[in-house]
């Protein structure tokens, strides 16, 4: 469970970082590109990220529309795939990245209680 909320939390951290600029969200848009990005990054990515689940998921968080059903183990995997993919893109320092991970730790914690 600690695993998984971890993963959720980093993946929200990042996608509002990625998405929401000076507190404006991004568009549904931004979204499509950004997974259809994602799919044609790596040789893996068609078979692994379905792009319905994947832009529903960051849709949703976005309040931009809502979660396409799918078990806890898709969706678990597509934060993980997505958060590779928007962590690579911020393209951190490391105190970046500390900071990055504490913040999603605190909001893991949060997530826990």
């Amino acid at each position: 469970m600690g695993y998984s909320a971890l993963i959720a939390a980093a993946f929200i951290e990042a996608a509002e970082r990625r998405f929401i600029k000076d507190g404006k969200t991004g568009d549904k848009f931004e979204v499509i590109d950004f997974v259809a990005q994602t799919r044609e990054n790596d040789d893996e990515s068609p078979n692994v990220i379905n792009p319905q689940i994947a832009e529903g998921m960051l849709l949703s968080l976005l309040g931009k529309g809502s979660m396409v059903d799918a078990d806890e183990e898709t969706k678990l995997g597509h934060q993980i795939v997505l958060l590779a993919a928007l962590v690579s893109e911020e393209q951190f320092t490391s105190t970046e990245l500390d900071a990055f991970l504490l913040n999603a730790r605190s909001l893991a914690d949060e997530l826990l209680e």
